[in-house]
């Protein structure tokens, strides 16, 4: 085990040696598990511990939780252990924002669970210092010493300059976390959505304006169709004498949207499908017609569908 210069406070080398260590873990590292791994061993050559420690506040249960630690050995505690906010020294720190060093656990009287802790896994000396930034009180970084008497106020001085950066490493490190999760959410709730494609729409909008349907469609993600809608169009000619399709839901299905529709469900399978049909409405047999049309189709790739996309609608 490294051990901590008698006059470590007094000599800037060795200052700026272990915030250089500090800044070089921070720099290498997102993850807070990895970046407490990479620390235990950068500050090992300048500080005095043989555990290390990242305790942060869980403000939903009220609860200090030990998020990651670094230790020579074998350890009693893990990760994930919950500690009150009566009887914890880690607790007492995000409080008062001041540092606690235990000089001896066989001598401390208070903290009974934290001191039975440390002495069963041969730690006689332990400081807590406040993990903050000026946004929030994260928790703490602690240390613990198998030496009595380990933290002096001349190691304190350089731990605080020390627990500064790590805390602005961590909130950075929970930030990117929380915009992970975030993303996986949005990711989540992006493959839930699906898209509701109006072949009829495509075949009238392609026809006025000029393009190809099927160019249209080969470029449609026709992997997050969830619904297909078909319908009636009917035929007019504008100001200049030239067709002009509207799509009108007031008659049958034409027989090109009919093709388009059978070339859509050839490249995605049976998806749900309605047919609309919304004024000039005929007689029933009209319009079982057209659902029992777009049933065939659906029925003819039924074999590349997913288990629920075989339903046709009028």
């Amino acid at each position: 085990m490294a051990t901590l210069p008698e006059q470590f406070s007094s000599r800037p080398e060795q200052q700026y040696a272990t915030l250089l260590q500090v800044s070089q873990a921070i720099a290498a590292h997102q993850s807070l598990t990895e970046l407490f791994q990479d620390l235990g061993r950068r500050l090992h050559t300048v500080l005095n511990f043989n555990y290390l420690s990242l305790i942060l506040h869980d403000p939903v249960h009220e609860v200090m939780r030990l998020h990651t630690l670094h230790f020579d050995g074998v350890m009693t505690i893990q990760p994930g252990m919950e500690f009150g906010m009566e009887d914890s020294p880690s607790a007492e720190v995000w409080r008062t924002q001041a540092p606690l060093t235990i000089a001896d656990a066989e001598l401390e009287t208070r903290f009974h669970r934290a001191t039975k802790t440390l002495h069963d896994n041969g730690l006689r000396s332990f400081c807590s210092l406040p993990l903050t930034t000026a946004r929030r009180k994260l928790g703490t970084m602690n240390l613990g010493s198998s030496t009595v008497n380990a933290y002096q106020n001349s190691a304190l001085n350089v731990l605080q300059l020390v627990a500064s950066q790590v805390a602005v490493a961590v909130e950075n490190a929970l930030n990117y976390e929380d915009a992970q999760a975030f993303q996986q959410q949005v990711i989540r709730e992006r493959d839930r959505l699906k898209l509701l494609l109006d072949v009829n729409n495509v075949f009238v909008s392609a026809a006025n304006h000029g393009f190809s349907a099927l160019e249209y469609l080969s470029d449609f993600p026709l992997a997050r169709v969830g619904e297909i809608h078909l319908a009636g169009h009917a035929e007019q000619t504008d100001d200049e004498g030239d067709l002009l399709l509207i799509d009108s839901h007031d008659g049958p299905v034409a027989d090109a949207v009919w093709k388009l529709f059978e070339i859509v469900v050839g490249r995605c399978g049976a998806i749900p499908t309605l047919v609309e049909w919304d004024s000039k409405i005929p007689d029933w047999p009209i319009l079982r017609a057209e659902a029992i049309a777009a049933q065939a189709i659906l029925d003819r790739h039924k074999v590349i569908a997913l288990p629920d996309h075989s339903h046709a609608a009028a």
